[in-house]
């Protein structure tokens, strides 16, 4: 099941350009004839392409191996360096190169530069040529070997903390304070000039095609976009042709902020994300591209990183139509091109998005598994937000807008899992056998969030009233900060389904629980002191055994909640320094299953009660007890209508009326409802939740997806719950 790819947009406002012919072409020409290594890079013929499309003939500029360096970006990064460094020393543009370098080692020149790939790769080289410091700034998720590229130019680089966007801050702030010259080809602000001179560099390659073309006429120009400094240039030369040809552009589908800018009709400030066209992973068109690009493109286009990598393999060469850089290496992209909810949860069970916290090594994290889904979104022309207020603990946001007057719908999935420790066989293998998906994470709870992600997908463009928006969660398996950070950043809903493995019956109360640590204090002293050692561990014995009680009394209480008794158990013990002395401490963390009506005030204040009453009745026993964390349990009314609507339509996809029930676990549905959000638990079949081997059943997937889609149509439609065009008639009977 293929996807509905964001489409093609054409712009209606293009214009027919005239541009001014470059003043300083041919000194441009000239200057870059002295540089080593120059020669004029080949115009090839892709003869099989051609035949593909149906088309007389296509060309593709190979910059793979322009000046020594794998992209077309020294051309305008040197004639960028060598003007700024010119008007600096007040040098006239006829100067040679030998004499600019020696003029810029006597004062002490020094460049500066932020970069995604080869940019700042090629303001490193120019300064090799001449002899002077470089210091290039790049975003976190650079890959470590496009950085070692840099250096190896000789280049100090600085990893930025952010993205690409924010190493061109810093960027320039480092250069103010170090007295150095920022060669950027990204204009914003009062910084223009250089980021024009940049523009004007890659005209030597222009006048290049026009030679090699000679009388052959261009009727289409592809072309990449990134902060639009490249495609600012090939718009301004084609567009001054007296026949001029129509122009696309290219960007990945995750940083596409031309093609939202051109959408708009005003530059629009993407939050983009990784991509593996590295030059490309740009949020922001560039102050002095935009006019240009806005008035003289005929028609913007996004691919995925997928599509990127197969053309790249079928050339032998990751190359873009006049725009080409050489290969480098990069992690093969998964498909965001299916719509198939058993395939996607396959792909998703690729991912390895161990939570970082529960094993002693620190796990993977979210970050590879939010990118694919950012990326599987944008292919689709979905609104999406990326929020991460804790560094490498991303989640995200997909939204299907509404017109307006309907309820809004979310649908909320965790995307980090257990540890991969103990699984037998691969658990990222994704393997689908006997009507199975296997892996980490295939029930608990990849399914979920696939199903979740096609049903989003699948109200797209259906006009409904209200919106759907699709939370994909960090950190539920641990401390659920994920769904915290999603609610403070605003992102509510009128209800919400938690795609949870629920062997598809519904869950409308849950379990909370309070952590409290238990500390039982002795005395320090060596072994052969029975006199003044206290044991803190005996001591603690006399606890544990009033535990057990309290436990057993717990148990026997009559549940007055669907989730059945409270309990306690003890986690975690930690005692003794040494063999041969007594300990001074020992501390318990003891973890307490609450129900409705229970608080963390309460359960502290009854754990408290049994340790005093030790501390009444038994010799040299002291303690202390603190709660470390809590969540609340989960309710919501069997009567209420967004149960009612949701019953009726797991009915019908299951042919008979769903289980409803109470469940002992936690999950992320208390702080939904905490925040007044009608909420419900359900999603596919699967067993081996955190065990040795974990399995999701593909109908039952593909069941919660298409569900979950006629929930989302029936509850967005102001005014009532609709199904089918006849007001839905609910019934509801206990298990």
């Amino acid at each position: 099941m293929r996807s509905q790819r964001r489409p093609v947009l054409l712009n209606e406002n293009v214009q027919s350009l005239l541009a001014e012919p470059n003043p300083s072409a041919e000194l441009a020409v000239q200057f870059h004839k002295q540089l080593p290594g120059f020669s004029r890079t080949p115009l090839i013929s892709l003869d099989d392409v051609a035949k593909d499309l149906g088309v007389k003939s296509v060309f593709i500029k190979d910059e793979s191996t322009r000046l020594g360096l794998p992209s077309f970006k020294i051309l305008g990064a040197s004639w960028g360096s060598f003007k700024a460094i010119a008007r600096e020393l007040d040098l006239p543009l006829s100067t040679d190169i030998e004499t600019l370098k020696k003029a810029a080692i006597s004062h002490s020149v020094s460049l500066h530069a932020a970069t995604d790939g080869n940019h700042g790769r090629a303001v490193a080289h120019m300064g090799a040529i001449l002899s002077i410091p470089v210091e290039i700034w790049v975003p976190a998720n650079m890959h470590p070997s496009t950085i070692e590229l840099i250096r190896s130019e000789g280049a100090e680089v600085v990893v930025s903390a952010g993205s690409y966007d924010t190493a061109v801050l810093e960027a320039q702030k480092s250069a103010e304070r170090k007295g150095g010259i920022l060669i950027q080809d990204f204009a914003f602000g009062d910084y223009q000039e250089i980021p024009r001179w940049i523009v004007d560099g890659y005209t030597t390659m222009m006048l290049e095609i026009d030679e090699q073309m000679g009388d052959e006429r261009i009727d289409l120009v592809i072309v990449p976009v990134g902060v639009g400094s490249f495609a600012q240039a090939m718009v301004s030369n084609f567009k001054g042709k007296k026949a001029p040809p129509a122009v696309l552009t290219v960007e990945p589908d995750t940083a596409a902020c031309f093609y939202k800018s051109l959408r708009k009709g005003e530059i629009v400030v993407e939050h983009s994300s990784h991509t593996i066209m590295a030059g490309l992973d740009c949020g922001t068109v560039s102050s002095i591209a935009w006019p240009i690009l806005r008035g003289g493109v005929d028609a913007a286009v996004t691919v995925s990183d997928y599509e990127a990598h197969q053309a790249s393999v079928y050339l032998e060469n990751q190359v873009v139509l006049l725009g080409t850089e050489g290969a480098r290496d990069y992690v093969v992209p998964l498909n965001v091109d299916t719509d198939d909810p058993v395939a996607l949860t396959q792909t998703l069970v690729q991912i390895d998005s161990v939570n970082p916290t529960l094993v002693p090594v620190p796990g993977t994290g979210e970050t590879a598994i939010a990118r694919y889904i950012k990326a599987w979104l944008e292919h689709r022309d979905i609104e999406s937000h990326w929020i991460e207020p804790v560094q490498g603990r991303p989640s995200v946001i997909g939204v299907v807008r509404g017109k307006g007057g309907g309820r809004s719908l979310m649908f909320n999935g965790h995307i980090d899992t257990v540890t991969l420790s103990g699984y037998d066989g691969d658990p990222l293998s994704g393997r689908i056998e006997d009507g199975k998906v296997y892996g980490r994470g295939a029930a608990d709870m990849k399914g979920g969030v696939a199903a979740a992600l096609v049903a989003l997908a699948s109200v797209q463009g259906l006009g409904l009233s209200g919106d759907v928006i699709f939370a994909g969660v960090a950190d539920e398996e641990a401390k659920s900060m994920g769904t915290e950070h999603v609610l403070q950043a605003g992102w509510h809903a009128d209800a919400a389904i938690v795609a949870e493995p629920t062997n598809q019956e519904i869950v409308y109360a849950h379990k909370g629980f309070v952590w409290l640590e238990v500390d039982i204090f002795g005395v320090a002293a060596h072994g052969s002191l029975p006199d003044i050692g206290v044991d803190a561990i005996v001591k603690a014995g006399y606890f544990l055994v009033e535990l057990d009680k309290y436990a057993a009394r717990l148990k026997d209480k009559e549940p007055n909640s669907p989730a059945g008794p409270p309990s306690v158990h003890a986690s975690i013990i930690r005692g003794g320094e040494e063999v041969s002395s007594y300990p001074a401490l020992c501390s318990v963390s003891i973890e307490r299953r609450t129900v409705a009506g229970e608080t963390p005030e309460a359960v502290e204040y009854e754990v408290r009660s049994i340790l005093a009453t030790l501390k009444d009745n038994v010799k040299n026993f002291d303690f202390n007890v603190r709660t470390t964390f809590s969540r609340p349990p989960f309710s919501i009314s069997k009567d209420d209508p967004f149960v009612l609507a949701t019953v009726n339509a797991v009915g019908n996809s299951l042919g008979e009326t769903p289980v409803l029930r109470g469940e002992g676990f936690w999950a992320d549905s208390a702080l939904l409802s905490a925040e007044g959000i009608a909420t419900l638990i359900w999603g596919p079949r699967g067993e081996g939740l955190h065990a040795k081997e974990e399995y999701v059943y593909s109908e039952s997937v593909i069941c919660v997806a298409d569900t979950l889609s006629t929930i989302a149509r029936g509850y967005s439609i102001s005014g009532g719950y609709h199904h089918d065009g006849f007001m839905m008639v609910l019934a509801i009977l206990d298990p």
